[in-house]
């Protein structure tokens, strides 16, 4: 059966599709702590489609832990070319779509507070009373000049639970970003299915689920 993410991943294919590729007026380079944001698109999904982006693989199932993969088939740094964040049904989910054909190694989890950037520890402020780190390893959302390769925007108006992000380290093939959160929903990875993105496959990349409160 057809399932939100179907939607949700149909609706990103369609915009994403229509990028020309990296921000020419970015003004901060990559490494800087919170100066990257990648472009965020948001494509209302009928709200009769309450189903788990899941329903690819199975139910929703969930987690308030952590969730790591590794992949030690990704050859170089695999770039971060499309965020696409949307509300859908009961959840609020994040795809992150990379170059290539190999996701680059990934952890996400909940973390405690204050946010801090990678490189020059400082904090980085983060709204939300909740922060989910997602972290790739091998990875990154720069070209090799320096420019971000993902235009900067905001979350869209529709989502229920996230409320911010930032991302806090593109450097030496660590890629973090940091979502700010109401609560301590729980959450889902599952990687991009290959059919779902077959007019694309040079591409490949995972979707982050967060469920709505009851």
């Amino acid at each position: 059966m057809k399932s939100a993410l179907i939607a949700f991943l149909a609706a990103a294919a369609l915009l994403c599709s229509c990028s020309n590729g990296p921000s020419a007026n970015h003004a901060n380079g990559p490494n800087a702590a919170g100066s990257t944001r990648p472009t965020v698109s948001s494509s209302r999904i009928p709200r009769n489609q309450t189903n788990s982006a899941i329903g690819l693989i199975g139910i929703f199932e969930g987690t308030l832990g952590v969730t790591e993969k590794k992949n030690p088939n990704a050859k170089g740094y695999p770039t971060l070319v499309n965020l696409f964040i949307a509300r859908y049904g009961n959840y609020d989910g994040m795809m992150f779509e990379f170059a290539g054909t190999e996701v680059p190694s990934y952890r996400v989890e909940y973390i405690d507070g204050p946010i801090r950037s990678c490189g020059s520890e400082e904090v980085v402020p983060v709204g939300g009373e909740a922060w989910l780190s997602i972290k790739f390893t091998g990875a990154k959302a720069h070209t090799e000049a320096g420019d971000p390769t993902i235009d900067d925007m905001t979350l869209p108006r529709d989502v229920a639970v996230l409320k911010d992000f930032q991302v806090v380290c593109d450097t030496e093939g660590r890629l973090e970003l940091v979502f700010g959160i109401s609560a301590r929903n729980k959450y889902q990875v599952t990687k991009l299915s290959a059919y779902l993105v077959k007019e694309r496959n040079d591409q490949t990349g995972i979707v982050v689920e967060i469920k709505h409160p009851e």
